[in-house]
């Protein structure tokens, strides 16, 4: 049978894609994941369901793992843990749904995509926003995907001092982060949870929609290639154990995220020259961008050993602070935050993230050979750019500085690190920066948009250069959102799906 679409990858982006896509009785919707499909709550696993606290500690087989390099320097290597199941890493992350902010789309837009303005992409934030909390012009009441922010009540202990602490250092208050207008300030995390229930995609798009005919969720089927006549994208080439078959389409949709979509294109002999040509793979069509411009954020864990007011409890995020570093062009381009509870020496610990949200490093993907069962290897390039790591070492020292407040008193019993001979010199404390930056999960940037040399899809998503061949996920970002990246991933399954419907041939 052939397809309308194959979308591949059925995460933040692709599950919002197909569900919009499958409105339409008339177009024939396959979606294709790599990992297991979970159609029912009671089919979906304990882990899936709720967040407990680290990411390293899930071992299902809706986990997807690879290496990285945080820096060359040190070698400093990082666990790269994604999502592997219908909802993708919707279905493992820690469900905060923050949106982009309006000055990352118009960094956008000055890159060529002005489809992607914040006027044009709100209405998309809207439409897949259910807000508990908040209604009126900015903000959606009937969408799939629940919002919602921890109140004063809910707050642990330490969420509630940082809280408190921030107000006190004269920062603004946020009641909403989602706000277009909340660059800077403190507030609770928005978080798409519903009764303890951490919502992903496959939930919130999918689970409604499977009754439609022309929709087609298959799990358990790994996309290796795509399947080219000339310029043109006609299927999918596809392994179910040992068994390769080809799924034909009229057009292939790449949502595979900014790992894996850039990563099926090169494997399919589309991507840079001199890349393809080392790993021994057939050049179908020079892309110079992909597997290049990898952002994330990164962080520096600020331990503070735990005092006897607070408790053992696995703590999950509640609070965080937008702030603005000294000098810097880009408002709101740091973030601390209350992040985990980690024993160190047998002591239990509890951590400051300091967050460096505009990062100019990028990095890159990594092909080890032509077998598509080899995982690739990121190089993040982590504070690569100077002014990266002025930054950073200003978070530090201002995370450091937040033990002396009134507010964590008999919260905090000591810093352990960084020690006291990290903080004599500037340079001792990029040293220790440098052996402790931790990325974030928020890969993005991998196949980015627009009209330069290095784009590899136009503003509607389309592969340049080729046909029937489009890309809708974080890789096709070119430039990373200074909150975290979910929500604006569900906005472009969103946003997308749309801009398909307009110039499908």
């Amino acid at each position: 049978m052939k397809y309308d679409v194959v979308i591949v990858g059925a995460g933040a982006s692709g599950a919002a894609l197909a569900a919009r896509l499958s409105e339409d009785v008339g177009v024939r919707v396959l979606v294709l994941e790599e990992g297991p499909d979970y159609p029912t709550l009671e089919a979906t696993p304990r882990d899936v369901k709720h967040f407990y606290g680290k990411l390293s500690t899930l071992q299902g087989e809706y986990v997807w793992r690879c290496s990285a390099y945080v820096n060359e320097e040190q070698g400093l290597s990082d666990a790269v843990m994604r999502g592997r199941c219908v909802g993708g890493s919707s279905a493992i992350n820690g469900a905060v749904l923050f949106r982009g902010l309006p000055g990352d789309f118009d960094g956008w837009t000055s890159l060529g995509n002005s489809e992607w303005s914040f006027e044009k992409v709100l209405p998309y934030f809207k439409r897949m926003e259910c807000d508990e909390d908040f209604g009126g012009e900015f903000h959606g009441r009937d969408g799939p995907m629940p919002v919602r922010r921890a109140g004063f009540e809910e707050m642990l202990p330490v969420a509630s001092a940082f809280y408190q602490a921030c107000l006190a250092k004269g920062f603004a208050e946020r009641a909403d982060l989602n706000s277009p207008e909340a660059v800077e300030g403190v507030g609770p995390h928005c978080v798409a949870d519903r009764n303890g229930l951490r919502v992903n995609t496959s939930m919130a798009y999918l689970w409604p929609a499977r009754q439609r005919k022309n929709l087609t969720i298959i799990g358990n089927r790994k996309a290796q290639r795509v399947v080219l006549k000339g310029s043109r994208a006609v299927g999918v080439e596809v392994v179910s154990g040992r068994e390769v078959s080809v799924v034909e389409a009229g057009e292939v949709i790449l949502s595979a995220g900014a790992i894996g979509s850039p990563f099926i294109l090169m494997h399919s002999g589309i991507g840079p020259k001199e890349v393809l040509e080392s790993k021994g793979i057939r050049v179908r069509h020079d892309l110079p961008g992909v597997g290049r411009h990898l952002m994330n954020h990164v962080s520096a864990p600020v331990a503070f050993k735990n005092g006897p007011g607070l408790r053992r409890d696995v703590l999950i995020s509640q609070v965080i602070l937008r702030w603005t570093s000294s000098g810097s062009a880009v408002k709101g381009d740091m973030s601390l935050a209350v992040d985990a509870r980690y024993d160190i020496d047998g002591a239990p610990h509890t951590r400051l993230g300091v967050g460096l949200q505009s990062p100019k490093s990028e990095g890159y993907i990594e092909l080890v050979s032509s077998d598509p069962e080899a995982a690739p290897v990121l190089h993040y390039r982590a504070l690569s750019e100077g002014e990266d790591m002025r930054r950073m070492r200003e978070g530090v020292r201002m995370a450091v500085d937040m033990r002396r407040r009134a507010e964590f008193q008999g919260l905090f019993a000591g810093l352990t690190a960084p020690g006291p001979r990290d903080l004599e010199s500037e340079g001792a404390l990029e040293e220790w920066i440098r052996l402790n930056v931790k990325a974030s999960q928020h890969y993005c940037g991998t196949c980015r948009m627009g009209t330069g040399d290095e784009a590899v899809v136009d503003q509607w998503c389309r592969v340049r250069g080729m046909e029937g061949l489009r890309v809708v996920d974080a890789s096709i970002m070119p430039g990373i959102t200074r909150p975290a990246i979910y929500g604006t991933c569900v906005m472009i399954g969103e946003r997308a799906a749309d801009l398909v419907k307009g110039t499908m041939r």
